[in-house]
């Protein structure tokens, strides 16, 4: 999840502003790519609000076995799903974000 965010995401919507936002399409390609990644939080307890680390793509489903993704990179992951939440004015990305850096902001 950290891995396809920060290159594929933060490259997407990094893309976008360097164009001065002429490209839409590259949100909108942000977004396909975010809505898969979001799976990562299906299956998560109350308890512990980090992402799964692993995400099989073809049954949209976390890799149970897997631990949560490490704090350091969910505390990257806000600041491509927050730009992304900003561009497409849905919430939901940035909200996914701030248990796990709620979290890390505990340790």
């Amino acid at each position: 999840v950290f891995e396809t965010t920060i290159r594929w995401v933060g490259g997407l919507i990094s893309a976008y502003e360097l164009s001065d936002e002429k490209y839409p399409i590259l949100i909108t390609k942000a977004k396909e790519v975010t809505d898969k990644l979001a799976y990562a939080w299906v299956g998560v307890s109350q308890n512990n609000t980090m992402p799964y680390h692993s995400l099989d793509f073809t049954t949209n489903t976390p890799q149970i076995g897997t631990v949560p993704s490490p704090a350091p990179g969910v505390g990257t992951l806000s600041l491509e799903w927050l730009a992304l939440s900003h561009y497409t004015g849905n919430e939901t990305y940035g909200k996914l974000t701030e248990g796990g850096v709620s979290a890390v902001a505990k340790l």
